[in-house]
């Protein structure tokens, strides 16, 4: 067998078009920002922080993320919708679907036993929404309904919570939020 029947050079590839590159590029960029759109509008969210109305667990300025689908338990951080205006507002589950809350002289009494968790020891800046508010200090024992929940803030002093608002429903809440380790 001569050399010359061997196909021992191998056959040259035409080269690779600068287009095909830039186009393959292209595609895969479009396809990273359609994934975190629906990363974001499925599961979870980013969200800087407005106010200091979760002081000192959440700072202002501070970005947390929300996870549109986590089971939400007694302490948690939410984000919900105001009933009347669609503005977002924070604040912490203190009483879930079929617990009694009251409060009494500022202390949280859940299910007639006081809370006596970390984040129950609020920091009071004496700032206060207007006088309409009377009093905040004490709230008569109310018994949450099935599908919904009591949301308080940690600096209760400064802000909208289900002592005004009433319980949040489950159509209001936007997710948990997840609190930077």
């Amino acid at each position: 067998m001569a050399l010359r029947d061997r196909n021992l050079v191998p056959e040259k590839r035409p080269p690779v078009k600068k287009m095909s590159i830039v186009l393959g590029l292209l595609l895969a960029l479009l396809l990273a920002v359609i994934g975190r759109l629906l990363v974001h509008a499925l599961w979870i969210f980013p969200l800087e922080i407005q106010t200091a109305t979760m002081d000192p667990t959440l700072k202002k300025g501070q970005v947390v993320y929300i996870n549109r689908r986590a089971k939400i338990d007694m302490g948690d951080i939410v984000l919900y919708r105001h009933p009347q205006n669609k503005d977002y507002l924070l604040g912490r589950a203190v009483g879930l679907g079929g617990d009694a809350i009251a409060i009494e002289d500022r202390k949280l009494i859940r299910n007639g036993q006081p809370v006596t968790a970390a984040w129950q020891t609020r920091n009071e800046s004496g700032n206060t929404i207007s006088g309409r508010i009377s009093p905040r200090d004490q709230l008569h024992e109310l018994k949450i309904a099935p599908g919904t929940m009591f949301v308080l803030c940690d600096r209760r002093d400064e802000c909208l919570d289900s002592r005004l608002l009433g319980p949040v429903t489950q159509d209001q809440i936007l997710g948990r939020v997840r609190l930077p380790e």
